[in-house]
């Protein structure tokens, strides 16, 4: 292919990533999500949201948004851990669904408590993560 990653980043003007909103069911991930969508988008940042209760292949759909150079915001009750490292290489056959008991991740770049923090709050912490600034 003639046009790769770094070619479309450089095109949108921002660094691709994939943003993981994990948690219990009901912790308000996907009200987070959608609030973070606004704002990002409100930034100039190209951004695509992926919720795990309405899209099946979660993390291969991920991996190609931000291909494409985009932000990737995913709300979704993570898989197991051994099951999450199949993700990263592209391996996972399936999505977690509400009944599977949830791991959270081991060692997150951020952490955002959603009991602590209203919806706009945790919206702050993770721009100014994403701008360098830390929350």
């Amino acid at each position: 292919m003639s046009i790769d990653k770094a070619t479309r980043a450089h095109a949108l003007q921002q660094q691709p990533r994939v943003l993981w909103l994990t948690g219990l069911p009901c912790a308000g991930k996907s009200t987070g999500a959608g609030l973070l969508e606004k704002r990002l988008e409100a930034l100039g940042q190209h951004t695509y949201l992926l919720d795990g209760g309405n899209i099946r292949r979660v993390p291969e759909i991920a991996k190609l948004m931000v291909d494409a150079g985009l932000v990737a915001i995913v709300a979704i009750i993570p898989p197991f851990r051994a099951e999450q490292a199949k993700a990263r290489r592209g391996e996972l056959p399936h999505f977690t669904g509400t009944e599977s008991p949830y791991e959270p991740p081991e060692n997150p770049e951020l952490h955002i408590n959603t009991v602590e923090l209203s919806p706009d709050e945790a919206g702050d912490g993770i721009v100014q993560f994403l701008r360098g600034s830390g929350p």
